[in-house]
């Protein structure tokens, strides 16, 4: 079995979850990457898209994987929780960076 992930694009009000079901481990790389423009930072509708895009970008017509849903996989041993109107993200409720800071860490170069 993969590593299941999850991201959590969270607009404090209404949450969206990008779930993966396998190679979870490479998932906060996938975000940064997809949140690299420093665009659409603000704006949870197009994060969440451009972040589902690069998760997907491998196997983009596959009918298993990959999926969308209001709430949390209890499954997920990767979770990457995006709080836009605070700017932040979180990594499995551990490590707390700015999202500045999440993609410096993250970001393939």
């Amino acid at each position: 079995m993969g590593t299941r992930g999850q991201v959590i694009v969270d607009d404090g009000t209404d949450v969206v979850v990008l779930y993966q079901h396998w190679d979870g481990d490479n998932l906060p790389y996938k975000v940064a990457n997809a949140m690299a423009g420093r665009s659409r930072w603000d704006d949870p509708p197009y994060l969440a898209r451009m972040i589902f895009e690069e998760m997907i970008s491998l196997a983009p017509h596959k009918e298993t994987g990959y999926g969308i849903q209001p709430n949390q996989a209890g499954d997920a041993a990767i979770t990457v929780h995006l709080k836009v109107h605070d700017q932040v993200a979180k990594l499995n409720d551990e490590k707390v960076w700015t999202f500045e800071e999440f993609v410096a860490e993250y970001e393939n170069v």
